[in-house]
């Protein structure tokens, strides 16, 4: 489809996406109609919007109209079924690779392929996380997404989806409880919900002195192991007491002290089955790079192992010397 350029294009008020006024900025119905199955198609912006003759900046100021929530919700809609394309033209090129052609004083005399995922890998992630982040609810975005043609014909009668409404507590009864709400931090960023919490302060460790595990994690309900306080070089003080006066050094100076307990059960089996099953992992990874050195790991092997080196991994043998 052809487009005219901006100051030419029929700018009817009756085929707006986010009607208000008659536009005057070029962003007829049948344009942002064409921008966005663009966007489904490839997941960037600048590109969309260049083919259907637009900026990349006018569009993000389109996006920011406070009435264009149906082209917001197709939008995010687009950049989620353009990263499921990414993804599969991802598998491709690492099975297959890409073809290079290779010239001797300008001339053709042979090609290569070459197997490097990592711009592609990350412009996936990057679509992902603006599918994910763009609204609220990556609910809201499914169901956009899951049917295409319905979000563009709401987004040309300038509608949108509502948002979900929360469950109730009997809604929720014994299930998972639901995310934090949102939170920034003082120079405005968002926090993830492992920061909100703290989580990054939560660990457990091998006491030699006790031949046992300790863990700061907060007690779960009914437990009825020991509760300690620990220095800060997490050697035991003493018994956890919230009442106790801090201890001090003979020189007056307190001793930094933390919570610190025992691990249940279950906490424990835990540990020795993670444990189990790390190493029974290694043992399948070691024999896949034992196949791939003999030359028998087929081709979802050897991009398993491309990707886990970061595209860097040359292989044995005269047939298999191409470096991913």
């Amino acid at each position: 489809m052809d487009f005219a350029p901006t100051d030419q294009f029929d700018t009817a008020a009756d085929q707006q996406l986010a009607p208000t006024r008659h536009r005057d900025d070029g962003w007829t119905a049948e344009r942002q109609r064409a921008f966005l199955e663009r966007l489904a198609e490839c997941g960037s912006v600048s590109e969309a919007a260049r083919s259907v003759g637009m900026s990349r900046e006018s569009a993000y100021a389109l996006r920011r109209r406070a009435d264009a929530r149906g082209l917001v919700q197709a939008w995010d809609a687009a950049r989620a079924l353009a990263s499921e394309h990414l993804t599969e033209v991802a598998w491709d090129r690492a099975l297959h690779g890409q073809v290079r052609p290779i010239y001797y004083h300008g001339e053709l005399v042979g090609e290569t392929r070459h197997y490097d995922n990592r711009l592609l890998l990350a412009l996936i992630a990057q679509n992902r996380a603006a599918a994910g982040t763009a609204l609220p609810s990556a609910e809201l975005v499914a169901a956009v997404a899951a049917d295409w043609d319905a979000a563009l014909e709401r987004a040309g009668r300038g509608e949108a989806l509502e948002e979900p409404a929360p469950p109730t507590v009997a809604e929720k009864g014994s299930g998972l409880a639901l995310p934090l709400e949102p939170e920034v931090d003082t120079y405005g960023e968002e926090l993830t919900e492992a920061q909100q919490l703290g989580i990054g302060c939560y660990s457990h460790w091998w006491h030699e002195a006790r031949e046992e595990w300790l863990t700061n994690w907060p007690a779960p309900e009914q437990f009825s192991g020991e509760e300690l306080w620990v220095d800060e070089n997490e050697e035991v003080l003493g018994p956890y007491d919230p009442d106790a006066p801090e201890a001090e050094t003979p020189y007056g100076m307190t001793i930094e002290r933390g919570y610190a307990r025992t691990l249940t059960g279950e906490e424990r089996q835990g540990l020795e089955q993670r444990e189990i099953d790390q190493e029974s992992y290694r043992a399948d990874r070691l024999e896949l790079y034992r196949r791939a050195s003999f030359g028998l790991a087929n081709p979802a092997e050897r991009s398993s192992i491309v990707a886990a080196n970061q595209g860097h991994w040359r292989f044995a043998g005269p047939s298999n010397s191409a470096e991913a």
